[in-house]
């Protein structure tokens, strides 16, 4: 957005001039059933990207676990062209029960042709035995 401010009407330019950028995070919601899972079983990943327009190749998002204080992406999903995705993931190598933490986020770098800046969904529980 650039503004300008012409002092007189009868100045030969602006006064002065402020270009400013208006970053916006999309709302990013997920949900994942069951919160209570086993090794060889699935959880399903539901959820939608609010704030249009949605490219037509859709919008790609990170699929993230929590790791200490970091995340780490594992994975990645593509919300359609109205921003809904869905995922499923199954459990193989838990040894012992965990609380895992899971979440979505628009990449660092962005998803081409969608002009939101970088954001994350809220995040979600899920305990897995062994």
């Amino acid at each position: 957005l650039e503004l300008s401010y012409t002092a007189y009407s009868d100045d030969p330019g602006p006064s002065a001039t402020a270009t400013v950028a208006i970053r916006i995070r999309p709302k990013i919601k997920l949900r994942i059933t069951p919160h209570l899972s086993y090794n060889g079983r699935s959880i399903r990943w539901t959820g939608t990207v609010t704030g249009g327009p949605y490219p037509r190749q859709g919008v790609t998002l990170d699929v993230e676990v929590r790791e200490g204080r970091r995340w780490r992406i594992f994975d990645q999903v593509v919300a359609n062209s109205k921003g809904r995705f869905h995922y499923s993931y199954r459990f193989h190598a838990t040894d012992e029960p965990t609380t895992y933490t899971f979440r979505v986020g628009l990449p660092d770098s962005g998803s081409g042709g969608y002009p939101y800046t970088p954001g994350a969904s809220n995040s979600v529980n899920v305990h897995v035995n062994p």
